[in-house]
């Protein structure tokens, strides 16, 4: 749809910018390989407790890890186009790189839930959810390209994985009575709108790797202290425990 409304030129510069955004969705992959056998056992003996659990437990470290990755590609964005090849060329998909990620994001927060439903009795809607994002897409891109350029392509995907992600978790709530958010969602969603804000805060260096460096090492050291103490992630912090006991027998 970007080669038919705006050419070719503005798709080579869309699909390098969604190459380097798409990588927030990357750790969905082993991990819905490692929970998908698990949530199948606990459909197979209708253990809805122990299902919910998973798929909570799934979403909040799902979107804890793509989380990180769309802070690291924020808050670099504009020293990454510095340091490319022709990066002012392709400077007009910095926020294209931003909206894919954030994409990825919610995405991966939500679509464990599709996992389940096919996995469900309820197998037979999967198709109709992915018919209904296919159309949102399309919808989307129609409205946002003439307005937005590559930009309302990339809005237009957030967009349709909010909405997508609201249906379907609706859906599989009504079904199952089972959904994927708790309080710590809410937390992480909190700490990552800090995170941006801090970014903003900090001063700018005339070097691109620098400034990258400096940022990233701030932002993660507020942000990995933030997700301990908060326990986000039950998982995470039981893993940091581990470490730090490690630490102190050798000590």
């Amino acid at each position: 749809m970007i080669a038919g409304m705006l050419g070719l030129e503005s798709l080579g510069i869309y699909r390098i910018a969604m190459y380097m955004g798409i990588i927030s969705e990357i750790p969905s992959r082993s991990l819905f390989a490692i929970a998908q056998p698990i949530a199948a056992e606990a459909i197979k003996n209708n253990d809805i407790p122990a299902l919910s659990k998973l798929l909570k437990s799934v979403s909040i470290n799902l979107m804890l890890i793509s989380s990180a990755i769309f802070l690291l590609l924020y808050i670099n964005v504009d020293n990454i186009f510095e340091i490319i090849p022709n990066g002012q060329r392709y400077e007009n998909g910095k926020w294209v790189m931003v909206f894919i990620a954030l994409a990825g994001v919610i995405n991966i927060t939500f679509t464990f839930s599709l996992n389940v439903l096919q996995l469900s009795k309820y197998y037979m809607y999967y198709l109709p959810f992915l018919l209904l994002l296919s159309t949102c897409g399309i919808l989307g891109n129609k409205l946002l390209i003439p307005y937005l350029d590559i930009n309302g392509a990339a809005l237009a995907k957030v967009i349709t994985y909010c909405v997508f992600g609201l249906l379907l978790t609706s859906f599989v709530y009504y079904k199952l009575k089972i959904h994927p958010l708790t309080w710590n969602h809410l937390k992480l969603l909190i700490l990552i709108l800090t995170a941006i804000i801090l970014h903003h805060l900090l001063p700018v260096l005339s070097v691109p790797l620098l400034d990258g460096l400096y940022r990233t090492i701030i932002i993660a050291f507020f942000g990995i202290i933030a997700v301990y103490k908060l326990k986000i992630s039950p998982d995470a912090n039981n893993i940091a425990d581990k470490f730090l006991k490690k630490n102190k027998s050798r000590q």
